[in-house]
């Protein structure tokens, strides 16, 4: 970002921006987008636009980043506003709310998804690891109180980024040899049996 915004209207203007592309992207797909055509979805001039961001694949950068702060913190407050029985139902319903939320928003998440290697998006998987870590070590925390904190964040590691990976390239590639249930019961299959050791 080229100017961070520092007063209230500047910080409407740079969410109005980043709100309008990530609409753009999701109706008519990353390949259409240009600043021209954020600026009239946003109704923001190109200039104004310049002001905080040097060129499209900046603002792009800024909306990856953002989604990933509002995903993980949708994700945390999902997850602490359950009363889970077990640890395999949590992990459960953990992955069901990751796929859905990957399928919501009109489509910006599969958009981006289908684009994911030509993106600079390694800044955006941090921020999401760090909120599922997280949440992650003080959930497995009360579920495995005998364990060291360096092994269970170890595990949490493994499980954080290996779960990520796979939702990202089933629905990035649109993989039909392989249900999305499948996928879902393999998972917990999988998080649960090595958590469990």
């Amino acid at each position: 970002m080229r100017k961070q915004p520092q007063q209230k209207r500047a910080r409407e203007l740079v969410n109005r921006i980043l709100k309008a592309t990530e609409n753009y992207i999701g109706l008519y797909g990353l390949e259409e987008l240009t600043t021209p055509k954020i600026s009239e979805h946003s109704g923001i001039s190109v200039g104004s636009i310049y002001q905080y961001f040097s060129n499209k694949q900046e603002i792009i950068e800024s909306l990856l980043e953002y989604k990933s702060h509002e995903l993980g913190q949708d994700f945390k407050q999902f997850v602490l506003c359950q009363s889970f029985s077990d640890l395999r139902s949590m992990i459960t319903a953990s992955i069901n709310f990751g796929f859905e939320q990957l399928q919501a928003n009109n489509g910006y998440y599969l958009e981006i998804l289908r684009h994911w290697h030509s993106l600079n998006g390694q800044k955006s998987i941090q921020i999401l690891q760090a909120h599922f870590s997280e949440l992650c070590m003080y959930i497995l925390g009360k579920f495995y109180t005998g364990q060291s904190p360096e092994r269970l964040e170890l595990k949490v590691f493994i499980v954080v980024n290996s779960t990520i990976q796979t939702i990202m390239n089933y629905c990035s590639q649109g993989i039909s040899k392989y249900s999305e249930q499948d996928i879902k019961q393999e998972l917990t299959e999988m998080i649960t049996g090595y958590l469990e050791k």
